[in-house]
Parts: C-alpha cells; sequence; structure tokens
C-alpha cells in the first residue's frame, strides 16, 4: 500500500502543477486586447503545456525537478554545465575579412570571444554577457563595449550578468563602491521617473 500512496501522490502533484499552469497562462491570455497578440499567447501556450505536462510526468522529487529545471535553464541560455577549458576544439573563427586580428568564439558557451594574432596567440578573452552596467545605482542596466568581463581558463559563466555600479568619465566608466553614492542615484532616478509619468497623465 505504502507504494500505491506514494504513486497517487505523486499523480496529485502532476495534477497540481499542470492545474497551476493552466490557471496563470489563462491569466496571462487575458491580459492581450490586441487580438494578434492573443492569438501568439494562445499558441505559446500551448507549447509551455506540452513542456509542462511532459516535466509532470517524470515523477520528480522536489529535489530532482529543481536540478532538472536548473540544468535545463541554462541549455536553453547556451550556458556550459561545467567549466569552459580554452582548449583548441572549443574554437571557431569567426574573423572578418580583412582584419588583422583573429577573432573566435567558443562553441560551449557563445558569448565568449577570444582575439589571437597572426601566430595564434591570444591577445585577450571576454564573455559579452558577463557583465550589466548602472549609471543610475541600479534603476536601469545595460551593456556597453567600453566595460567588457575579461576571462581566463577555467571559466565557468554564471547563471547571470554580473552587476557593476559605474559613473561616466572620459570616454568611458569607472567603478563605484560607494553604498550611499549608489543609494543616492538610484533615489534620483526613481523620482525622475516618477515625475515623468505625472507628465504623461
Amino acid at each position: 500500500m505504502g507504494n500505491i500512496t506514494s504513486i497517487n501522490d505523486g499523480k496529485k502533484a502532476e495534477n497540481a502543477s499542470v492545474q497551476y499552469a493552466n490557471v496563470e497562462l489563462k491569466k496571462l491570455l487575458s491580459n492581450h486586447t490586441d487580438m494578434q497578440a492573443k492569438n501568439e499567447q494562445a499558441r505559446l501556450n500551448k507549447n509551455i503545456l506540452a513542456l509542462i505536462n511532459t516535466f509532470a510526468g517524470q515523477s520528480h522529487t522536489s529535489q530532482t525537478a529543481h536540478y532538472v529545471v536548473s540544468i535545463f535553464q541554462r541549455l536553453l541560455s547556451l550556458k556550459p554545465l561545467s567549466p569552459i577549458m580554452g582548449t583548441a576544439d572549443e574554437w571557431r573563427e569567426v574573423t572578418r575579412s580583412g582584419d588583422e586580428i583573429r577573432t573566435f568564439q567558443n562553441k560551449r558557451c557563445p558569448s565568449v570571444f577570444k582575439k589571437c594574432n597572426k601566430m595564434g596567440v591570444m591577445l585577450d578573452c571576454i564573455d559579452q554577457d558577463g557583465l550589466v552596467l548602472s549609471t543610475d545605482g541600479g534603476f536601469t542596466w545595460f551593456t556597453s563595449g567600453k566595460m567588457l568581463k575579461h576571462i581566463g581558463f577555467p571559466y565557468m559563466p554564471g547563471e547571470g550578468p554580473e552587476e557593476v555600479f559605474v559613473e561616466e568619465k572620459d570616454d568611458g566608466y569607472i567603478i563605484i563602491t560607494d553604498s550611499e553614492k549608489i543609494e543616492a542615484l538610484y533615489k534620483d532616478a526613481a523620482e525622475r521617473a516618477q515625475a515623468r509619468e505625472q507628465i504623461l497623465k
């Protein structure tokens, strides 16, 4: 009987997760007023539910469920499951015609690029998705070619980019670490955004 109980409990959990997804996706669908957007959301809802039904039918424990979801998220985000090593087999050349510096993209982590001289000696290596910057204390975030994440090997990309507070200086950025200054910048940005909203009303 113990096995029957565990199976039934598992089925209840499966049904609950599918039911929860159905309710939330229907709410999301009802938010659309534009018919084209609504039809697109309905199509996506079917795709999402198909994935959830497959996942729910695999009878995961809470531990294995979290593990599978974390692995799935990394793979869909094109992030490796183990550190990239920088070995020759991990790269494909993407050098543009006429460039003196050779550029290579990592096959296992497509956001990682390295530059080499004509002899193949590495000059630099960056993860172009490795940093996001904020000049307003974290109210908004952006990326910039003026400040990139330089890496070495082995390298394991994080779940998301590293957040860096900066201020503009000359033709680039300098990092801010003063918490009071960061808080003041955020407060100022929030107040300006609120003022803009009031004008638009």
